[in-house]
């Protein structure tokens, strides 16, 4: 995953004002250790093992592969909280896409209270516009399904 189009990525999305602010007044490493480890406990003793801060957010965040959390609303006006990770290869994409599904990561999102994840894979070099992004964002929450 290329760091600079996670980092992209978020400023876009606070310029939108699309980011959860509201997700991450309540994060904790307590409530995100809690969701995570029964289900996801290889991540979390690898993470242990390689050293990683178990007291960051962030590490806990990188363990369920999101980069941020963003609101949006429907065309019927349903709001919904979206994790999102972002990547610029495509086997990355793939690979991540398979665990995101996966009824384990589903668990871990009901229990964070994230309603769909999605894993856009962007061009490094040449991101979308912020027009593009939009209409891509609010296109997609338009779909039924995670």
């Amino acid at each position: 995953m290329s760091y600079q189009s996670k980092l992209w990525f978020q400023r876009v999305a606070r310029e939108l004002k699309v980011v959860d602010r509201e997700f991450f007044r309540r994060l904790t490493v307590e409530a995100l250790r809690t969701a995570i480890r029964s289900r996801l406990s290889d991540r979390v003793e690898e993470a242990s093992r390689r050293g990683e801060d178990l007291q960051d957010p962030a590490t806990w965040l990188d363990l369920v592969l999101i980069d941020a959390v963003v609101r949006l609303e429907n065309i019927d006006g349903s709001s919904f909280r979206v994790a999102v990770l972002v990547t610029t290869r495509d086997r990355h994409a793939l690979n991540e896409l398979g665990l995101v599904k996966s009824q384990n990561f589903r668990a871990v999102r009901s229990a964070l209270g994230i309603d769909r994840h999605w894993v856009l894979l962007l061009d490094s070099v040449a991101p979308p516009a912020q027009e593009q992004l939009v209409d891509a964002l609010y296109e997609q929450i338009d779909q039924s399904g995670e």
